[in-house]
């Protein structure tokens, strides 16, 4: 199963989650203000290790036009997966 990360968890993510579960797919959502993940549709915010990398997702995207904090942008911009449109 393909594994993908929404950077931002929004409310576009929560679509995106919703939708990734009826198809099967595994989609995970970074809240880049709280440095913390969620699984799935889970509303439940999980903290990230300091040195979390992201490495085990197929596939990065992002679901919002600006980030405060550009460290999670940074982390993925070498990611063979990383795909911003």
């Amino acid at each position: 199963m393909q594994k993908i990360l929404v950077l931002g968890a929004g409310q576009l993510g929560a679509m995106l989650a919703e939708a990734a579960s009826r198809l099967g797919l595994d989609l995970h959502q970074v809240d880049p203000e709280r440095w913390a993940l969620r699984q799935g549709t889970s509303l439940t915010r999980l903290p990230l290790p300091a040195d979390w990398d992201g490495a085990a997702y197929d596939l990065v995207t992002v679901e919002r036009e600006h980030f405060a904090d550009r460290r999670v942008l940074e982390l993925f911009a070498d990611h063979p997966g990383f795909n911003v449109l």
